[in-house]
């Protein structure tokens, strides 16, 4: 009697195997996807830091009235420091779009076009 393992037999654990690979790659893709958002959403928390620190040291060049929109370029940001974090991998030509929503709040906007009120 021989030792080993039939075509059959091999056959059916590679094509096991196939279906196991095949549940579950789109699940693996998936979860390296939402760490990717996840890692975008915390770099966008850190421009929109270093664009609100922004604001703060330069009021008197944007003043604060309902309706204005400022554009702050990211490479701004990033020559005054106000970025800590390596963001090498973010287009420094995107700007930080500050729309002015009343006399004290305004919304960081991150855009790639930005037009100045």
């Amino acid at each position: 009697m021989k030792k080993g393992f039939t075509l059959i037999e091999l056959l059916a654990t590679v094509t096991l195997l196939g279906i196991l690979v095949a549940i579950t790659y789109p699940k693996v893709l998936e979860q390296i996807d939402n760490e990717d958002k996840k890692l975008s959403n915390d770099k966008k928390e850190l421009i929109y830091s270093g664009a609100n620190a922004y604001m703060n040291q330069h009021e008197n060049d944007y003043p604060i009235r309902n309706g204005k929109v400022y554009c702050i370029p990211i490479s701004t940001l990033v020559n005054d420091n106000l970025i800590a974090v390596d963001i090498s991998d973010i287009d420094n030509s995107l700007v930080v779009k500050v729309s002015i929503t009343d006399s004290k709040n305004y919304d960081l906007v991150a855009s790639d076009k930005c037009i100045s009120s």
